[in-house]
């Protein structure tokens, strides 16, 4: 029983510290913070740019809203995968 204990406490130990979700949502974090800064960047500065400028400023918060939606998309097959 002791034995059976220890094991499910191991594994559990496993899933709080597994390597590759730390480093999935680390890249979650760095990606949404990015992504509201790009945003917030954008509505701030919008009035005084010019249509081609503001068309490439969107472009590029548009690609990091895309990767931020992949890092979570990552994050969630993960835990499905693995379980944690």
């Amino acid at each position: 029983m002791r034995a059976m204990v220890q094991k499910a406490e191991s594994g559990a130990a496993d899933l709080r510290f597994c390597t590759d979700r730390a480093l999935l949502l680390d890249l979650l974090t760095s990606a949404t913070g990015e992504y509201a800064t790009l945003a917030r960047n954008l509505s701030s500065e919008m009035a005084r740019m010019s249509c081609l400028e503001y068309r490439r400023k969107l472009a590029e918060v548009d690609d990091m809203r895309m990767v931020a939606e992949h890092a979570l998309n990552a994050l969630l097959g993960h835990r499905e995968e693995h379980g944690c």
